[in-house]
């Protein structure tokens, strides 16, 4: 089962939205130019038809001005891109069987395996008298040497040396056997799994220093191209957000708050220093900070600008960004247009927090989170039922062929404060765990994050990180010991997290996190953030245009 994790039980955002709703289809919110801001006073009849009769496009109501570009220009990808993407495609495997040939078989590999398994059988018969034999002559040498100082000890302190020293030349040979009996069980469990369908035993390439599996030269390589052409989209599409008179002006009026901001901590800081440094007195200081915030105030209202973090803003930008990497997708392949309709809705278990009954509105979420996704992928999906319900903690479960069951938030989600692209933050988190479920649908997905999350948690020395706690990466309880992941420069840990140890045999065909946190990046875009970079959203971007294409 994989699940959103405590890191999504916090606030995304901060601040107060407290501007306008109405969407009124005469009347502007004034904008003054004070701390930088354009005016926006409304355009005119006559300047509306000043501005078609040259030509230029206009926008109704739009914040920055009437002759901008038309937000209903149909955005596409440049023939560059959608060249380099045909190409990559060409050479993707698109079906399971052909991800399925990928991963490294051994033809003699049984054969070696079962060679393997009798030295490891015949060592671990061995060892205990070695054991045995290592205890009794470390423990004789301890007492010899005790002799030679010519002293009396007890029999009490004779034996405790005697052990330790025994324990001590034992030791090297008990963890010896202990990861002998470890392999052993892992060997014998590929055994039984093996059969000549398979074509040989899996011999993935093997990490030195952890014996973990890595990917192989084909599941690098394909990465690449969907990091290369992620990149690319993502690159135009930020060309294409700079041009939006939407992102433009909710930009300047971000940029003008944080001005206001910057001028009046500097004058605080100042302040501040001078009263510790015994410059000022504490009235003084008093009534400088009054002064101060009298003065930050009334910049923001003589720039029509809220006090507070101008969420509202933030939110324009993000939901604007989203929209435009979702038009310039699917202008390369149908997005958004899918549903299930192999949908059950499960009743409340009493008792049981992860099943709390379906929402009321399940379906119309559902809906709305399926607009993120490729068609091919929704109907790849599709193809096995899907059964909702709610919990405290969202999640998503798999079942094979049975379908799978997700998990959407409790109602009392929908009211944490949001700044970003998704509708809110329930919103974002449904997205996520449908990931999972497009993990399980979608061939290649879940071998390229495997792929992806190796890569970013190699170091340049070659060498694989060690997996560690999620609770003590974040430092948050809200995690099982169990749960694990790879470190890396990741913003936020979670995005290495690893399910591996459910099957040692198959990192590509597990689930990971990378995907999902990556939706949240590249279509949440709030202050919240998995990936330093930009890397996880042209990942998320590259998949999506490559990967599981029916058409």
């Amino acid at each position: 089962m994989a699940d959103s994790g405590p890191h999504n039980a916090m606030c995304a955002g901060a601040g107060a939205d407290t501007e306008c709703d109405c969407d009124c289809a005469g009347a502007q919110h004034a904008v003054l130019t004070t701390g930088g801001v354009p005016a926006a006073s409304r355009v005119t009849d006559r300047a509306k038809a000043k501005a078609r009769a040259a030509g230029n496009p206009v926008v109704e109501n739009d914040p920055g001005g009437g002759t901008v570009e038309s937000r209903e220009r149909a955005r596409r990808l440049p023939p560059t891109v959608t060249d380099r993407l045909e190409q990559v495609v060409a050479g993707m495997p698109q079906t399971q069987s052909d991800w399925d040939a990928l991963v490294p078989r051994d033809p003699n590999g049984l054969q070696r395996m079962e060679a393997r398994l009798a030295e490891l059988e015949q060592r671990g018969r061995d060892l205990p008298d070695e054991i045995a034999k290592a205890y009794s002559k470390g423990r004789n040498a301890e007492w010899d040497r005790l002799d030679r100082h010519n002293r009396q000890y007890t029999w009490e302190t004779r034996s405790k040396r005697g052990d330790a020293a025994g324990d001590k030349a034992a030791d090297p040979l008990r963890a010896e056997l202990q990861e002998l009996i470890g392999e052993r069980v892992r060997l014998k469990a590929r055994i039984r799994a093996f059969s000549p369908a398979m074509g040989g035993a899996i011999e993935w390439p093997k990490d030195q220093e952890s014996g973990r599996p890595m990917p192989t030269a084909d599941l690098q390589r394909h990465l690449d191209g969907v990091l290369e052409v992620g990149t690319q989209v993502l690159a135009h599409a930020r060309t294409e957000a700079d041009r939006d008179p939407e992102i433009h002006a909710a930009r300047e009026r971000l940029a003008a708050h944080q001005r206001i901001n910057d001028a009046y901590n500097a004058r605080s800081d100042a302040t501040w220093a001078a009263f510790r440094d015994k410059q000022i007195t504490e009235d003084v200081y008093d009534r400088r900070s009054v002064l101060e915030r009298a003065d930050r105030d009334a910049a923001f209202t003589d720039a029509g600008l809220e006090r507070y973090v101008p969420r509202k803003d933030r939110q324009t930008v993000a939901r604007r960004e989203s929209e435009i990497l979702r038009e310039l997708i699917g202008s390369a392949r149908p997005i958004g247009n899918r549903s299930h309709d192999n949908v059950a809705e499960l009743p409340e278990t009493p008792g049981d927090r992860k099943a709390r009954g379906a929402r009321v509105d399940a379906r119309e979420r559902l809906q709305a989170a399926e607009k993120f996704f490729p068609d091919d992928w929704v109907e790849m999906s599709n193809e096995r039922p899907i059964s909702l319900t709610s919990s405290d903690r969202a999640y998503y479960a798999d079942r094979g062929t049975a379908g799978g069951t997700l998990a959407m938030d409790a109602p009392a989600s929908d009211k944490i404060t949001y700044n970003g692209g998704f509708a809110d933050y329930t919103e974002e988190i449904t997205v996520h765990e449908l990931g999972h479920r497009m993990e399980a649908s979608v061939p290649g997905l879940r071998a390229l994050e495997f792929t992806m999350v190796r890569r970013r948690s190699t170091n340049e020395r070659g060498e694989l990180e060690k997996a560690e706690k999620l609770s003590k990466l974040t430092g948050s309880s809200g995690y099982e010991d169990h749960e694990v992941a790879f470190p890396d420069e990741w913003k936020d840990a979670y995005a290495g997290k690893t399910y591996e140890s459910r099957s040692v045999l198959r990192p590509d065909m597990v689930s990971w996190e990378l995907f999902q946190v990556g939706l949240q990046d590249t279509f949440g875009r709030s202050t919240t953030r998995y990936d330093k970079g930009d890397e996880i959203q042209a990942f998320v971007v590259g998949a999506m245009l490559t990967l599981g294409r029916r058409r």
